[in-house]
């Protein structure tokens, strides 16, 4: 008996955190909790983001680049180390973006989680030194999309340099 009251407690546990509609709140914020994603929206939001970061890269202003970026984002340039947190992304960027280049990042797709908390996007994008691809995962801080993780590389060796 006791087997079946707690699968039908957790049952209308996660029915209840699934239902769209419920009117919950962060209650030390205030700040209302999404329960179902405006999917149209969000992928707006995302595409202005792509953007910016384009044409960041395109100016060489790696300041607007690293802005979108949540303070605890790691990123995952290719053929290179890993770099995690504010301080260090804006070192990265202004190390590789500070000069405009001709970038072209192209979206793929935009898959927003059905609760509107995070987001990934797929791309191409074409540079200098090569041709490649992106996959970029958003977190809504309930302020807004920021970048939470990010990682690139070209679909081919980067051509040596003598």
């Amino acid at each position: 008996m006791n087997r079946f009251l707690l699968i039908s407690v957790l049952a209308l546990a996660i029915t209840a955190c699934q239902t769209p509609g419920i009117d919950t709140s962060d209650v030390a914020s205030e700040t209302p909790v999404r329960t179902v994603a405006d999917t149209e929206s969000d992928r707006a939001a995302i595409t202005q983001i792509t953007e910016t970061w384009e044409a960041g890269a395109r100016a060489g202003d790696a300041a607007a680049i690293t802005a979108l970026y949540a303070d605890d984002a790691v990123i995952l340039p290719g053929d290179q180390p890993s770099v995690r947190g504010r301080e260090a992304l804006a070192a990265y960027f202004t190390a590789n973006y500070s000069a405009p280049a001709d970038i072209s990042i192209t979206s793929g797709e935009i898959v927003v989680m059905p609760s509107g908390h995070f987001a990934y996007e797929v791309g191409a994008s074409s540079a200098p030194n090569g041709m490649g691809k992106y996959l970029t995962v958003y977190r809504n801080t309930g302020g807004g999309w920021e970048i939470a993780a990010d990682s690139w590389s070209n679909d081919a060796p980067t051509p040596a340099t003598d």
